[in-house]
């Protein structure tokens, strides 16, 4: 049987390849994704009793490959990596592994924190991430293989992100990288989107400032999270409830938008800028890939509003609190289960 190990990272098609897992299962591929995955982030919340429960089930169905696919593996220290490679003896093991160069990973990443938790502006998320001190996973990609490694992986296949998309797709890429037999298609994508993306992070990070401000609680708080190891802490996606609030309020919408509009700066970001991490990365990464893990890479400039959440008015920032809270009881009257969830974010 074979093991594989797919550690995402964020970022890098983990999500749309996970769907295409599902939506196509076959009799003797056996996976298991977010949905099923009894962890939350690192080997303190790493549930490896049941991993070995689930290899030890595959073996006796007579299963020919086993898929664990998460975004947070990349984060595992070697010690809870260690459950995969205890069953070497009798099994194919690899890990697979995507890395997306961090002049379109970090912008992503950024929006990605902002559309959970954060408020920060980038401006802000990028003096933090060059710091990076002590070294992060989730940064210093470098990390992710040496624990591999250390864990006892031999079989380590490492994609770029970038390169995937350019020739062919990153699930095609995956589908290689694990060994699949069957194709893999891609779900179609039904995300709402009616603002320019870049404003509309803008203002779900903000709402997520009045939201936390309110709250007492840390303004960044998956930021927080990454920068000390992983420590599990509670979020909730809030794009469809501040799309919500935005179209009920025009007001409210309209001024948002003027101040974010106003505060704007592009920021451009070089490959030279990660010069350093791109060299540790490819040193690690030379005894599994001859090659660079990245070829070609486009610099990328974005408008980013360099607004903090103190800079918005108290009045308005009432406003927007009323408004999110009203947004809430709507939901806890018409969909219970959302509005569960949701008063927890509140």
């Amino acid at each position: 049987m074979k093991i594989v190990v797919h550690a995402g990272m964020h970022k890098t098609g983990t999500t749309a390849f996970q769907a295409a897992l599902k939506s196509q299962k076959s009799p003797q591929v056996r996976t298991f994704g977010p949905d099923t995955f009894r962890f939350t982030v690192n080997s303190d919340r790493f549930d490896q009793r049941w991993v070995r429960d689930k290899i030890e089930g595959a073996e006796r169905d007579g299963i020919e490959t086993v898929i664990f696919s998460h975004e947070e593996l990349s984060l595992v220290n070697a010690d809870g990596l260690a459950v995969f490679t205890g069953f070497a003896s009798r099994h194919e093991l690899k890990y697979v592994v995507t890395f997306r160069h961090w002049c379109s990973y970090l912008p992503s990443r950024w929006s990605q924190n902002c559309k959970r938790l954060d408020s920060q502006p980038f401006k802000s998320f990028l003096e933090r991430v060059d710091q990076n001190t002590p070294r992060r996973a989730w940064v210093d990609f470098s990390e992710v293989v040496s624990t591999a490694e250390r864990a006892g992986f031999d079989g380590i296949s490492i994609l770029s992100y970038d390169d995937a998309v350019k020739s062919g797709g990153i699930i095609p890429a995956l589908q290689a990288a694990c060994d699949l037999p069957a194709r893999l298609n891609a779900a179609k994508s039904t995300q709402r989107n009616t603002s320019p993306e870049w404003l509309r992070v803008e203002v779900i990070r903000l709402f997520n400032g009045v939201r936390s401000e309110r709250k007492n609680q840390h303004l960044n708080g998956l930021q927080e999270r990454l920068e000390n190891g992983g420590t599990g802490i509670p979020c909730l996606d809030q794009v469809k409830s501040v799309d919500r609030v935005m179209d009920a309020n025009p007001n409210v919408a309209a001024e948002l938008h003027g101040l974010i509009e106003d505060s704007a700066e592009t920021i451009t970001l070089e490959r030279s800028r990660f010069t350093d991490l791109e060299q540790r990365l490819n040193q690690v990464a030379a005894k599994f890939r001859p090659e660079p893990v990245f070829s070609e890479v486009d610099e990328k400039a974005r408008k980013y509003s360099a607004l903090y959440i103190s800079d918005l008015p108290a009045a308005f920032r009432r406003d927007i609190w009323v408004a999110l809270r009203k947004d809430l009881n709507r939901d806890m009257f018409t969909n219970s289960a959302v509005g569960r969830r949701l008063s927890r974010w509140f």
